[in-house]
């Protein structure tokens, strides 16, 4: 004890920076523990010198001590909030780290101590068990640390396995190709692409195939932030640089050395933004906000934005300097509408990692939802997808995720409804209409002047028409410039539906309008059959009673949703629309 005291004296005459008084009054603090008289205002000095400091390791030991020391004098809530400080610091430092990296970090003494602490917090222990890891058996620590580490680091070993750039499309194989070139290099690169393509994925991956792998991957939405403080995250600023500065702060440059920095949104940065991130481009240095001290940058900058930054050159919104010195190395990430043929694989990644987060059983899509999925456009591409796959999976009832899954719990693809697949129609057989119904039907809309564009609306008809049987199949007629053909010179009729259906498509209707013209007879004849109400004929047509709601109003047919007397009206409603 006598040798820590001389060597607290002489680190005490050294600390000649904020960093160094921190530290010694930390140790401080620390052997005057050690030797049983560790004083309130002693902590309370070491916590507020590291939190000035602006270190999360430093201030993550100090919460430690303050919480045990908390703890001992009897103020058990002051202790758990230093203790949750604590932990909330060591999350920080694990999140920019690699998983190898966090695993060997975790399993240092002190960080099985926190571990510790943190298990005793949750069970409950009396306030007389400290030092609570004292009292806590060495396998019993050890099993504290590991479920601290399994809680923090749960998205983070659970979803890198999961994450990944998923997909075997030629323009994927491309991208993972130069990924594995320009990873070895520090090189900046430029990632393109619409939004939610998943260049951060790119990046990761850069990173991961990059000589800093070991070190810490640093991530800023430059769009997220104004000026003033982006210049601030990125660089860090000073003491009383600017009105809230109240202590010195490390920027994102400086968090990443020896690791890789990414900027996302590189294009929505403004031109001071812009003049800084230059010169610490070429020169490889910076200074803090309302510093001089110059700081040397060992950092690789991964670049990315949804923009077109050389339309934004030739407008003058972004430096023609800085938009040469970014693309150098372009890497383009491919939309989603693109690579359609990903999309079963990217729903099971997705899908795994979602029923991993929510700690539920894994599900899949169905082949018929997912040809109805291929069928969209995706816009927000695979951050859609994503959006999507988690409501349809958190209202689903079965291991599968069915088309109306999404139809009926996500707002953009409720028109997916109007591509119901040809087999579910065909499966009906000769229930459908009698022999040749369907061919006579969909031949009119072959020969008809009306083309079937849009969605089936019911239409009036002409004097010059001929109208079809009520209670018929399909109905359609001839325009009034064309006379209605006479059933002796139509073709024979096939035999089945399906061949019905083939044979109007050689005729010249599309088999989009097919299945459109199928889904509309099923759910009147549903409606018919049902007295008009929606819920019985949902259960005639197995589906669910919000989607046959949805067709109902699209295909311009009528129905009530209870069965009462008012059914008789709208059955009346229904035989009307069908006959018009």
């Amino acid at each position: 004890m006598a040798q820590a005291s001389r060597l607290l004296e002489r680190a005490a005459e050294q600390a000649n920076s904020p960093r160094g008084r921190a530290e010694q009054l930390l140790l401080e603090a620390l052997v005057a523990r050690a030797a049983g008289h560790c004083r309130a205002e002693l902590v309370s000095a070491a916590l507020r010198a590291c939190t000035e400091v602006d270190d999360d390791e430093l201030v993550r030991e100090a919460l430690v001590l303050a919480s045990r020391a908390a703890r001992e004098r009897g103020a058990l809530e002051e202790a758990s909030n230093h203790l949750r400080a604590a932990s909330k610091a060591r999350d920080r430092i694990v999140e920019g780290l690699s998983p190898a990296l966090a695993q060997r970090y975790l399993a240092r003494a002190e960080l099985v101590e926190l571990a510790a602490l943190e298990a005793a917090e949750r069970a409950g222990s009396p306030a007389s068990a400290s030092p609570l890891v004292r009292e806590l058996a060495p396998e019993a620590a050890k099993g504290a640390a590991v479920h601290a580490t399994n809680e923090l680091g749960r998205r983070r070993e659970v979803a890198p396995a999961a994450r990944g750039i998923i997909g075997h499309d030629p323009a994927i194989r491309a991208l993972l190709g130069a990924i594995r070139k320009v990873g070895p290099h520090d090189t900046t690169v430029l990632v393109h692409g619409e939004s939610g393509t998943g260049k951060e994925l790119v990046a990761e991956a850069l990173h991961a195939a990059s000589a800093r792998a070991s070190g810490p991957l640093v991530k800023v939405n430059c769009a997220a932030l104004v000026e003033t403080l982006l210049l601030s995250e990125l660089f860090g600023h000073e003491k009383g640089s600017f009105t809230g500065a109240a202590g010195r702060r490390r920027g994102r440059f400086e968090a990443a050395e020896g690791g890789t920095l990414f900027l996302d949104e590189i294009g929505d940065i403004s031109p001071a933004t812009q003049v800084a991130l230059l010169r610490v481009l070429q020169e490889r240095s910076f200074e803090r906000v309302g510093g001089t001290t110059t700081i040397r940058a060992d950092v690789r900058v991964v670049c990315a934005t949804h923009r077109n930054l050389k339309a934004l050159v030739e407008r003058g919104q972004f430096r023609e300097d800085l938009y040469y010195r970014l693309c150098g190395v372009v890497l383009e990430v491919p939309p989603l509408r693109e690579r359609l043929g990903d999309l079963g694989a990217l729903a099971d990644n997705l899908l795994s990692r979602i029923a991993a987060e929510r700690g539920t059983e894994l599900r899949r899509v169905s082949a018929r939802a997912l040809a109805a999925l291929r069928q969209h456009s995706w816009p927000g591409n695979v951050r859609e997808l994503e959006n999507a796959l988690r409501a349809a999976s958190l209202f689903a009832e079965g291991e599968e995720l069915e088309l109306e899954d999404f139809t009926d719990n996500v707002e953009s693809l409720r028109q997916l409804g109007v591509e119901a697949p040809l087999e579910a129609a065909t499966s009906l057989g000769p229930a459908l209409a009698p022999s040749g119904a369907v061919l006579v039907a969909s031949s009119s809309f072959a020969h008809s002047s009306e083309p079937l564009t849009g969605p089936v609306t019911e239409r009036t008809s002409s004097p010059g028409e001929s109208r079809a049987p009520s209670g018929g199949a399909l109905r359609g007629a001839p325009s009034a410039a064309e006379p209605s053909r006479a059933p002796s010179t139509l073709p024979p009729a096939p035999a089945s539906v399906p061949d019905a259906a083939y044979a109007s498509i050689r005729s010249g209707t599309s088999l989009h309008d097919i299945k459109r013209l199928i889904e509309r007879e099923c759910v009147a004849r549903a409606l018919g059959d049902a007295g008009g109400n929606i819920t019985r004929a949902a259960s005639l047509l197995g589906m669910k009673r919000p989607r046959l709601s949805q067709l109902v109003k699209q295909y311009g047919l009528a129905g009530s949703g209870d069965g009462e007397p008012g059914d008789a009206e709208a059955v009346e409603s229904v035989s009307d629309a069908e006959e018009d």
